[in-house]
């Protein structure tokens, strides 16, 4: 009898080790280990963990191919399947070493534990390519022999979509790429000593909670990543409208080309982590309740950036679409209720941290620049309700530049839904008008950075046409203004820093400005009121109209990028008779004397 049950105890062992799951688990544990090993090794020797990650992932990788092809998914073809299984260690490689970056740099997690995590992600990246490749046969002789003996054609209206597709990526990324060609903006977390000041005047307590670790996010990581995660949104809001994968494709771009994110998109360390909980919304919209999500939402995206949440809606617009008007109404409650928790939030965190910290208890004070009015009555009531519609139009105005032709369709589109899709519509016209409507009571102003209601508004008007070449042609009639203007504004904010730059380093041939190690101090005289005017007559740039930019926004910042800190550069404000546009550069003991004339 006890015979009888070891063996059977023994078959269920077996049974339980043949399985697939196991198997990978048994495998990934002993080609783990082996690469942790060489991880240690190497980091211990090179002390860079990237180039270790890196070298230890690739030394892992031959034994993972035998380990993998014969022991874990025992495939029965024996060529063909090592360039699959480089592509999908190429992909989990990518995807590891990131998230490394971000565990070592946002959450200042031990060298060694983030190796362990990040080794986790690229295991569960592995498990879905090793099953195409060893279990499904997507080897390179497989697609070679199926497109060689494959006679039925390809279609045309295919070839399209794959064109279309292609030209839409192409200009996006080549924006993106525009986007990051110069120097962040001056007041971007990478300059800024401390985020205490943005705290308590915009109540961003996850920014503040997060500033030390997001300041050290590289420029090129932060701003792919922020498009990437508006990318990801943006599909999730089309999937959700039942649209084919390369509409929804088309579509995400389209809403990643808003000209209102790449301006955001300056202050991109700033941006993350709003982005981010865009992603993770959209990705988490079925699975929770809806009340649940906008409440939550709410408080998280006061406490990152508030203007996100108004295009929360969008992700449920479909079944919105299909509700009574009673049950829209509970959800404009939720809507409405989730901001002011956000703010009721954002409130008390910045009057127990001034409490705490200062034992002087504050409330949230808006920055200047914000030129906030409180309503107080009626009079002032309607003075902000018209400086917020001065807003929404200064909004619009700027995305017809190119032409207003462009969305001539769209708004027929809406005048039509308007009665055949009434309650879709009205959802549009609350996200678009949302964010305006939020500042009435504080009578602040809404950058123009801020308004990326109104574009992503018209862009769910295109969902609507039942025709889904007549959708794409939508699409692409704002995508071309769209993007134009992303184009526009990145060549605008890179030329005039170039410019600034170039008179610079052509006065500085020796390079001193870009020593801030060998130097103490830099001592800069400046006219601004005459330089000023001089930049203006020669780019008729606005930036420029406001006289302390020259120096705050290009001169400043071009330093910074250089290791100086703000308290290190001292401004002696001067007057001269001529501007000519030229620096000169003085060196007297550890200082710098830079004269603007």
């Amino acid at each position: 009898m006890n015979q009888q049950n070891m063996l059977s105890q023994l078959n269920q062992l077996t049974e339980f080790i043949s399985g697939r799951k196991v198997r990978f688990l048994i495998a990934g544990v002993m080609n783990t280990l082996f690469s942790y090993l060489v991880f240690i090794l190497l980091y211990w020797l090179f002390p860079n963990y990237i180039s270790a990650s890196v070298i230890s992932y690739l030394a892992g990788m031959m034994m993972s191919f035998f380990l993998n092809r014969n022991f874990v998914f025992q495939a029965t073809a024996q060529r063909g399947q090592l360039p699959g299984f480089i592509l999908v260690n190429m992909a989990a490689l990518g995807c590891s070493v990131v998230a490394l970056h971000l565990q070592v740099q946002l959450l200042y997690l031990p060298v060694y534990v983030a190796q362990v995590i990040a080794t986790g992600v690229s295991m569960l990246i592995n498990f879905g390519g090793y099953k195409m490749v060893f279990t499904r046969q997507m080897s390179f002789m497989h697609w070679w022999h199926t497109w060689k003996h494959d006679d039925k054609p390809v279609s045309g209206p295919f070839i399209i979509q794959l064109l279309v597709m292609c030209a839409v990526f192409v200009v996006t990324v080549l924006n993106i790429r525009e986007s990051m060609l110069e120097n962040v903006a001056h007041d971007a977390l990478p300059y800024m000593e401390h985020y205490v000041g943005k705290f308590t005047s915009e109540g961003r307590w996850i920014n503040f909670l997060l500033f030390d670790g997001l300041r050290q996010v590289p420029q090129v990581i932060a701003v792919s990543l922020c498009s990437a995660f508006v990318g990801i949104f943006g599909y999730q809001i089309a999937a959700g409208m039942k649209q084919p994968p390369w509409l929804a494709f088309c579509f995400c771009l389209a809403m990643v080309n808003i000209p209102y994110f790449t301006m955001l998109f300056k202050w991109p360390m700033t941006l993350l982590p709003g982005t981010f909980l865009l992603a993770v919304f959209a990705c988490l919209k079925d699975k929770y309740s809806r009340s649940v999500l906008f409440i939550v939402s709410g408080i998280l995206f006061f406490a990152s950036y508030p203007a996100f949440y108004f295009l929360m809606p969008l992700l449920f617009i479909h079944q919105l679409s299909q509700e009574s008007y009673r049950s829209l109404t509970k959800f404009l409650i939720v809507w409405i209720l989730g901001y002011v928790l956000g703010y009721l939030v954002a409130q008390g965190s910045v009057y127990l941290y001034t409490l705490i910290a200062h034992g002087d208890p504050r409330w949230i004070e808006f920055a200047r620049w914000r030129k906030s009015t409180p309503t107080t009555d009626l009079n002032s009531l309607l003075a902000n309700m018209i400086k917020s519609a001065g807003n929404f139009e200064r909004n619009a105005l700027y995305l017809a530049r190119l032409s207003p032709l462009f969305f001539i369709p769209v708004a027929f589109v809406f005048c039509r839904a308007l009665i055949k899709q009434t309650r879709y519509t009205l959802i549009v016209l609350l996200v678009i008008f949302s964010l305006y409507a939020s500042v009435i009571a504080l009578g602040v102003k809404v950058p123009l950075r801020s308004g990326v209601t109104l574009p992503a508004g018209m862009l769910m008007m295109t969902l609507l046409v039942s025709h889904q070449w007549e959708r794409l042609c939508l699409i692409l009639l704002l995508f071309i203004p769209f993007s134009w203007q992303m184009h526009i504004y990145n060549t605008g904010y890179n030329d005039k820093r170039i410019l600034v730059a170039g008179m610079l380093e052509a006065g500085d041939p020796q390079g001193y400005l870009k020593q801030s190690d060998r130097f103490h101090q830099v001592v800069l005289s400046l006219d601004e009121t005459a330089s000023s005017q001089y930049f203006y007559d020669l780019t008729q740039s606005k930036a420029f109209k406001n006289i302390s930019y020259l120096r705050s926004h290009y001169i400043q910042p071009y330093l910074y990028q250089y290791g100086w800190q703000k308290a290190d550069i001292v401004v002696n404000k001067v007057k001269h008779t001529v501007i000519r546009g030229e620096a000169d550069i003085r060196i007297k003991d550890q200082t710098i004397y830079l004269s603007i004339r």
